[in-house]
């Protein structure tokens, strides 16, 4: 049994409550002074130095029969925990594309980078896209090279969300997809950077052979746009 069980409010439950609670004889009382020493000296200190979110996530799984999305909400607490998540990366799409990305989208978007294919060079591939490897003319800026765009569109600013989807010289290569897509799943796709770039499923795509499919196309029309990057 967990120790978890045994706390009530922060406190190890009395003997008595123990007893009634499961069974316990008298000659226990010796056990049960170790174990209050061992929780007030150890295991309490411990418990303050951790990370909360996580241990609440399994001391609710013990003190309740539901397991409600609890691998959810253990990834969330590594995440939150986590020193070096993508909360920053997710922040720069926002604010480059003036988008919104909630969490639940961005979780899909980053766990479907590792189920895109059975290829560790393309699921490689793939996360690069979205943690935004591949430098651009914005990040390049203190050299005194200049923002502007390569393909000589007019913008100044080209960052990741300019040249992989808000560049003017890329609209008829997205519609082209765009096509493409709504014809060989014969339904409506939206048409916008949360769906055909960063992956987001669209509820018209249900079935897991589908969206498998998609996630290659996406990614295959990506990989096109790497092919002569920077010139």
């Amino acid at each position: 049994t967990a120790y978890c069980c045994f706390i009530h409010n922060g406190s190890l439950q009395s003997f008595e409550s123990l007893k009634t609670n499961y069974g316990l004889d008298s000659q226990d009382i010796f056990q049960y002074l170790q174990m209050r020493h061992w929780v007030n000296e150890i295991i309490k200190e411990g418990l303050e130095k951790a990370d909360n979110d996580i241990l609440n996530v399994f001391i609710s799984a013990y003190k309740s029969e539901s397991r409600y999305k609890i691998v959810s909400r253990l990834y969330k607490g590594f995440q939150e925990s986590s020193k070096m998540n993508t909360q920053h990366i997710k922040n720069k799409w926002e604010r480059e594309g003036r988008i919104v990305i909630s969490g639940e989208e961005w979780e899909n978007i980053c766990k479907s980078q590792w189920k895109t294919t059975s290829s560790h060079t393309w699921r490689e591939f793939g996360w690069k896209n979205t943690i935004r490897v591949f430098i651009t003319p914005a990040q390049k800026k203190h050299l005194g090279l200049g923002m502007n765009c390569w393909r000589l569109c007019g913008s100044a600013v080209a960052n990741h969300y300019h040249l992989f989807w808000e560049c003017p010289k890329l609209l008829s290569y997205w519609r082209e997809i765009h096509r493409c897509l709504e014809t060989v799943f014969g339904t409506i796709i939206p048409f916008d950077a949360l769906t055909l770039y960063m992956g987001v499923t669209t509820q018209n795509i249900q079935t897991k052979a589908d969206k498998y499919l998609m996630r290659i196309r996406l990614t295959g029309g990506k990989k096109a746009l790497t092919r002569k990057w920077l010139q």
